[in-house]
């Protein structure tokens, strides 16, 4: 690849994000405290900049990584800085502590970070969707570069604050949500503590402010009142050669936090009712004890099924090995950007079955579900065998569109506008 004048430059890159994928402790493979898609894509970009000999260092919030080391601390993965400042903790168990840690993110400025970002030339900030921190990082470079993953509109957050009472109260109420007056304050507060969002988008320029969906650039421009629409920079995504043989029975795999947004209950009601069809549940919770309680409640509910499987964190390689064997890749989320997990499953030519459409990704590789009716949709792609080509032209699109080197070629057509 041909840097042209990147090289000349000695480029450093500052990443700024929430979250970063990896193991608290290599040993007994723990995942990190939060373990979503953005921490996967984060890392994938991170990796993939370091790899072609750009500087990169990420700031994260500690507690985000490992909520028992929640202190200032510096380290180095696979030619990444990583910089992981103390933070509150919004996963608590405490409920003040909880709320301080929920707020504080977006209200109060981290002098932890600053003191990092002071001591650090950084010639390029990238936000992984823009935080308070992004407007922290300006104060050190104002060449800024803003990628929309996933917001959240006011409707988004009554979805998701619906989603967390139903979740909390899913096994038989033994653990009961809070009151309607806190959560309709809640939801006040958390609306409001985004303000700053458009603060940031009147001082980067328009060429510099992207989105990783269309559907989220419509979004974005509703949201904030712009006169353009970011533009689209589709998320990377590391292809390679994998061999694998789809079994010869039906298989379903789910994988996902046992979250409130991933509604785990679900897609277990859904398998326990086709027996006949073996399901694959990978993933753990957030590192938050009523989601935990959940989870092992969940498990011990539905181990009882001989067709459900439970395999909580697995290394990449197994994961892959039951995406290549299933049939189907099901996804009971209530909301969603483009996951990094439908970009998994199109790369095993995974049929995909969700009731979420991001950029109409469901309907184009997979079948959409409609009220709820999950085992329904399973069906029609089976027994209709759509299963078979919307997962190639999944796989198809995810090598167009999402291929990483296409999509980090955008990346460095970015920087060196922003260089020169």
């Amino acid at each position: 690849m041909d840097m042209g004048e990147l090289n000349s430059q000695d480029l450093t890159i500052g990443i700024l994000g929430y979250e970063y994928f990896g193991f608290k402790n290599s040993k007994t493979n723990e995942p990190t405290s939060s373990h979503g898609g953005f921490g996967f894509l984060t890392k994938q970009k991170a990796e993939y900049l370091a790899n072609i000999g750009i500087n990169v260092h990420v700031f994260l919030p500690a507690s985000a990584y490992d909520r028992e080391n929640n202190e200032n601390w510096e380290t180095e993965e696979n030619g990444v800085s990583l910089h992981f400042y103390k933070s509150p903790d919004k996963m608590s168990e405490n409920f003040f502590e909880n709320i301080y840690g929920k707020f504080t993110q977006h209200w109060v400025r981290n002098i932890n970070l600053d003191n990092m970002l002071k001591s650090i030339r950084v010639d390029i900030f990238q936000s992984e969707e823009p935080g308070l921190f992004t407007l922290q990082s300006m104060k050190y470079s104002k060449k800024q570069v803003v990628v929309f993953q996933n917001p959240y509109d006011r409707e988004d957050f009554k979805i998701m604050e619906r989603a967390e009472r139903e979740y909390l109260s899913c096994l038989d109420n033994k653990i009961p949500a809070n009151g309607d007056k806190f959560n309709r304050l809640k939801l006040r507060l958390t609306m409001s503590s985004r303000n700053y969002v458009k603060k940031i988008l009147q001082l980067i320029p328009k060429e510099y402010i992207y989105a990783e969906a269309n559907f989220i650039s419509e979004k974005v421009k509703k949201m904030y009142d712009l006169d353009f629409y970011p533009k689209y920079l589709p998320n990377p995504y590391h292809i390679g050669t994998l061999n694998y043989t789809k079994s010869s029975t039906p298989a379903v795999v789910w994988i996902g936090r046992f979250d409130p947004q991933k509604r785990p209950d679900i897609a277990l009601y859904t398998a326990s009712k086709m027996p006949d069809i073996d399901f694959y549940f990978i993933g753990k919770s957030t590192e938050y004890k009523p989601y935990r309680d959940i989870e092992a409640g969940l498990k011990s509910k539905f181990s009882k099924y001989d067709n459900i499987h439970f395999k909580e964190f697995v290394t990449e390689e197994e994961k892959f090995e039951i995406l290549g064997k299933s049939w189907i890749f099901l996804n009971s989320s209530v909301r969603e950007g483009i996951p990094a997990t439908f970009l998994e499953a199109m790369k095993t030519k995974t049929c995909l079955v969700a009731s979420v459409d991001p950029d109409q990704y469901t309907t184009n590789f997979g079948i959409k579900v409609q009220y709820n009716n999950y085992g329904e949709a399973i069906r029609e792609a089976l027994n209709n065998k759509l299963y078979r080509e919307k997962g190639e032209r999944g796989f198809n699109h995810l090598t167009q569109v999402h291929e990483i080197s296409k999509v980090m070629d955008k990346h460095l057509d970015i920087y060196r506008s922003l260089v020169k």
